[in-house]
């Protein structure tokens, strides 16, 4: 197999009828825009291919999907004709930019149509905003000279993102990679759609793409144009030097440490888990959110105020309790499945016995991250939703992520450690939840309660700063760390 019939092979995996429907829809979208058209046609052909929603809630999709169509692991027939192995992906990368130029060729082909009838002078008479055509005739001399740029931009742009993706396909798993793929998706709408977020626009995808956000600000061309190539320079690099990675993921699959952390994160972070997280986080911002007028950052603190020692307010209390016992049930559930049953198999494996136990601790952090931090990515968007004003502290916004995600790890670590301890899972989660019954006591002393110490009504009543407090909760994750390496080798005495 040649590097030609390599290249006309995923070129054509990318050619799909998803593609065709995308060139009916743009059809019609360019015919509504022309029934209201009046001037120039290059300036038409312009309009559209600057047009911002168009670029990213459309274009870029269908681009990404198509590419998407040659995310997958090499034919034995493609390693055995090959000299070289980084030759298939740079067949790969040929196809992908053969397909970039077709992709915006034939948007253009279809709005150039579109303008039939109307002169294609080199002025800027037409009917588009004020805004846009102020810009576009200080940025360009005349609209034929953007078009041919900014075609090549986008071209370019496209080229390197399909070329990057199919690097990212080749060393992760199709998951990964498709995580990647929204990751950056996401990031492109966050930096367009809320203009406060700076530092996005300086890794989004639409820098790359569209030619004119690189004139906004403190971005150039130049800087981008320098991104792109540093970036493939360096996957060039990272090809020839670890080109073929089969063996070396199958070598890291017999590595115990990792396959444990994996093994017991795809059960924790399987789908049913996770539709309890969303139903239960979407119903309780939902409750907290109001159509009343307030910024982001008043919104966040009547969430995790919380409430003082002594004088409970039963419904805050009672969100309290079902914000941080969903995640704390869920683990405790997962214990009772996975951890109680004794998988001999799994564990005659583990050479070392603190394997299994750094596994679980890992797996804790980030099972608490990753909870709290879908709290935040919800509340933000409650914000948008309820069309509150984007002013925040981003100190106070640190300060609540980390303390909310310290708090809950303190929980699933003490849940854990009465686990090793009694190997009674039910006893232990109702010890836990039972901590948050303390509070309704009207002592100091029940300040230091573990439950609820992430509440920002505690830093009032210990008169303590946020260093403080955040000081504090570390002191209790320490000392509760040394506990459970002193006493989790009960947990395999006997059995």
């Amino acid at each position: 197999m040649t590097m030609k019939q390599l290249i006309k092979f995923h070129f054509r995996q990318m050619v799909t009828k998803f593609w065709a429907g995308f060139l009916i829809l743009l059809s019609i979208l360019c015919l509504a825009k022309r029934q209201q058209y009046e001037g120039n046609g290059s300036v038409f052909v312009l309009m559209v291919l600057t047009d911002h929603y168009l670029i990213i809630f459309l274009m870029t999709p269908v681009f990404l999907h198509c590419i998407s169509q040659i995310y997958r692991e090499p034919h034995m027939v493609e390693l055995i004709r090959v000299r070289k192995f980084y030759r298939v992906i740079l067949a790969k990368w040929m196809a992908v930019v053969i397909f970039s130029v077709l992709f915006v060729v034939s948007i253009i082909t279809v709005a150039s149509l579109m303008t039939i009838g109307l002169d294609f002078h080199s002025n800027w008479v037409g009917t588009i905003s004020n805004d846009l055509k102020t810009y576009l005739m200080e940025t360009f001399r005349s609209p034929k000279d953007g078009i041919v740029l900014t075609m090549s931009f986008t071209i370019l742009g496209y080229s390197f993102v399909g070329c990057t993706f199919v690097t990212a396909a080749h060393y992760f798993s199709r998951k990964g990679t498709y995580a990647i793929v929204v990751a950056s998706y996401l990031v492109m709408i966050i930096s367009f759609k809320m203009p406060w977020m700076d530092i996005l626009k300086q890794i989004s995808m639409s820098r790359i793409i569209i030619l004119h956000h690189n004139f906004t600000g403190s971005f150039t061309w130049q800087e981008t144009l320098f991104i792109m190539i540093t970036g493939i320079l360096l996957q060039i690099v990272i090809m020839k030097k670890w080109w073929y990675v089969g063996e070396l993921k199958r070598g890291r699959s017999l590595v115990l440490r990792k396959g444990l952390f994996r093994y017991y994160g795809r059960i924790l972070f399987a789908k049913d888990p996770m539709i309890i997280w969303l139903a239960g986080l979407i119903l309780l911002v939902a409750m907290k959110a109001s159509d009343r007028e307030e910024t982001l950052q008043y919104f966040i603190v009547r969430l995790f105020y919380g409430y003082r020692i002594g004088d409970i307010h039963p419904f805050t209390w009672l969100e309290q309790l079902i914000y941080v016992g969903i995640p704390v049930y869920l683990f405790a559930t997962f214990m009772q499945s996975w951890l109680v049953k004794r998988d001999w198999q799994l564990y005659i494996r583990t050479r070392y016995k603190r394997r299994w136990i750094q596994a679980i601790l890992l797996l804790m952090g980030l099972y608490a991250f990753s909870y709290v931090l879908l709290t935040f990515l919800l509340i933000f968007g409650a914000t948008v939703l309820f069309d509150k004003v984007f002013v925040i502290d981003g100190g106070q916004l640190a300060y609540l992520l980390s303390m909310k995600t310290l708090e809950i790890v303190l929980l699933l670590g003490l849940l854990f450690l009465l686990f090793v301890m009694t190997n009674k899972v039910i006893l232990s989660f109702l010890f836990i939840m039972g901590l948050y019954v303390i509070n309704y006591l009207p002592f100091e002393w029940t300040s230091y309660n573990v439950a609820g110490i992430g509440q920002l009504a505690r830093i009032e009543e210990m008169n303590q700063s946020m260093l403080g407090m955040i000081a504090v909760g570390f002191s209790y994750l320490v000392v509760l760390m040394i506990s459970i390496s002193c006493t989790y080798k009960r947990y395999f005495v006997g059995r």
